[in-house]
This record gives structure tokens, C-alpha cells and sequence, in this order.
């Protein structure tokens, strides 16, 4: 029971995460990414934390798979969510930060780049 919990923390803290990107990611579409992820990568950790190293590893293996299996074996959005998730986890690049979903907590978590309409309306 314990461990239902913390999955669902972790994928709570991946959608909070992915929010603040401005990407609308549904609890399902998460589950079953996490799923195929777990399939792949069978040492992946379904809880705690995940850096940007262990991500990089992750998508190695997924295109790996992807060449192996064909598109007919992965689930087509995939690589979007994987590039996804990636973004947040690099702290070079520009979007949400993970500090910003460690520090919100349970509150609403704002988007750190702006929305594509107020990058048109500045420029």
C-alpha cells in the first residue's frame, strides 16, 4: 500500500512538473508512459527522484528498443513526453525548474517561461 502511494506522489510530482512547462499531460498518459519506461528500463525507480543522467539512460534505451521493435512497439507519444520530462530535468535550458515543484509543494505551480502568446506580445 505503501508503495501505490509513493507512485502516485511521483507521478503527481511528473504532471506538477510538466504543469509548470505549460504541458498538459493526464494521469493516464503518464501511467502508461511510466509503464513502457518500467518495461525498458526494468531498473528504473517508480519513486523517489530522477536526474538528468538517469533520464539521458532512459532515452538511450528507449531509442534502442525503438530500433530493435519498430514503431508498432512504442507507444507513439513516447518520445514527446520523454523530451518532455527532459527539458524540466535540464537546469541549462529555459521552462519549469525542479527546485519549483520541490519548493511548491501541494500549491499551484506558475509556468517560469512565458507562454508562447506573451513571448509574440513582447517581441
Amino acid at each position: 500500500m505503501g508503495h501505490a502511494s509513493s507512485k502516485d506522489l511521483y507521478v503527481r510530482g511528473l504532471k506538477k512538473l510538466l504543469a509548470a512547462r505549460g504541458s498538459r499531460v493526464s494521469r493516464e498518459q503518464l501511467d502508461k508512459f511510466l509503464e513502457f519506461v518500467k518495461e525498458v528500463c526494468p531498473w528504473f525507480p517508480e519513486e523517489g527522484t530522477v536526474n538528468l543522467e538517469t533520464w539521458e539512460k532512459v532515452g538511450e534505451r528507449l531509442q534502442d528498443y525503438y530500433a530493435a521493435h519498430g514503431p508498432q512497439r512504442v507507444p507513439v507519444e513516447t518520445f514527446g513526453l520523454w523530451t518532455l520530462i527532459r527539458d524540466c530535468l535540464d537546469h541549462k535550458r529555459k521552462g519549469c525548474r525542479l527546485e519549483k515543484v520541490k519548493q511548491a509543494g501541494n500549491e499551484e505551480i506558475l509556468p517560469s517561461a512565458a507562454s508562447p502568446e506573451e513571448r509574440e506580445e513582447g517581441e
